[in-house]
């Protein structure tokens, strides 16, 4: 077993960024920039006021737990535009191709880029020594919407820029006891 390295705000950082490179990279051939790591209160309902999409901006939404040495949620949210151009490569389609699949096949592709980015993010705490599974990813599409943590949660969020559109990757983590 690999020697247990402390959770820092460094280690959850380094590997929220190193996995949105590289499942970004690999899987979509894009390039993902980090913006900024936004400063969210974990009480403090999404969106992170420097995150937020504009008013009425459809999102799709993956979340994907994670439990074992360590337990929390990820959420990726995508502005619908951007979910569609990612989808489309990840399937190879055109855009009318992707309208002719519908929404459930977009819904999958979104499960699947946020399981395979969590689960990098999650390999990263394993290498550290905190081993945990993932759970089956949920997919939401929505307007308007809160998220509001437990207090006993640590936030993390993080926005990105790809070719001008917006990501945010905001993973909470149970603090430790």
């Amino acid at each position: 077993m690999p020697t247990l390295e402390k959770i820092t705000e460094n280690l959850i950082n380094q590997n929220i960024h190193r996995a949105a490179a590289d499942v970004f990279k690999i899987m979509l051939e894009r390039a993902i920039e980090p913006v900024a790591a936004v400063e969210a209160d974990p009480v403090m309902p999404w969106p992170a006021p420097q995150a937020a999409p504009e008013p009425e901006t459809p999102l799709i939404i993956g979340q994907v737990g994670y439990a074992g040495a360590v337990c929390g949620v990820a959420f990726i949210y995508f502005e619908l535009p951007f979910a569609h151009e990612c989808v489309c490569k990840l399937l190879g389609v055109t855009p009318q191709e992707l309208d002719e699949l519908g929404h459930d096949a977009i819904k999958d592709a979104i499960g699947e880029l946020t399981n395979m980015t969590v689960g990098s993010f999650k390999n990263g705490l394993c290498d550290a020594g905190y081993p945990c599974k993932l759970t089956i990813p949920a997919v939401f599409s929505v307007v308007d919407f809160k998220v509001a943590a437990k207090s006993t949660a640590k936030r993390y969020t993080h926005v990105f820029n790809s070719l001008g559109r917006r990501l945010v990757i905001d993973v909470l983590m149970k603090a430790e006891d």
